[in-house]
């Protein structure tokens, strides 16, 4: 799992109408490079909530496993 604040740098809406976002890592190092690098090959599924408001949404997130 990486958790990491982001920036959504930028937004495409392709032809099929799929979403691409692209998006930067803030303060990140080697380490969360790789584990992103990683991610790449997986099914995954991301969380983008205003910094300001994560904790109140922690509770609702961890619960949808």
């Amino acid at each position: 799992m990486l958790q990491k604040q982001v920036q959504v740098t930028k937004i495409n809406t392709l032809a099929d109408g799929t979403i691409r976002l692209t998006i930067d890592l803030l303060n990140g190092n080697g380490d969360d490079i790789q584990q992103a690098y990683a991610l790449r090959e997986a099914e995954t599924t991301m969380v983008l909530v205003e910094t300001a408001v994560l904790n109140e949404n922690q509770q609702i997130v961890a619960g949808q496993n």
